[in-house]
């Protein structure tokens, strides 16, 4: 199956703020058919250095990890 054309689109943010609206606005997008959501990638980096991240496929599957 063929996917394509695909486009990236890549967040930041300053502080620790984040919310929710971002991800909340795109599984509108997503329940609209407005776009398709293949994956999904969230990265936190705290001040010391631990990384975590949340990955998402557009199957509804998602997993945590921490280094």
């Amino acid at each position: 199956m063929a996917i394509g054309p695909v486009q990236m689109l890549v967040v930041g943010f300053e502080g620790p703020e984040f919310d929710g609206e971002i991800l909340e606005e795109l599984t509108r997008l997503k329940d609209a058919d407005t776009i398709r959501l293949i994956d999904l990638v969230v990265v936190k980096k705290d001040d010391d250095g631990t990384i975590e991240t949340l990955h998402t496929s557009g199957r509804g599957r998602a997993r945590v990890a921490s280094r």
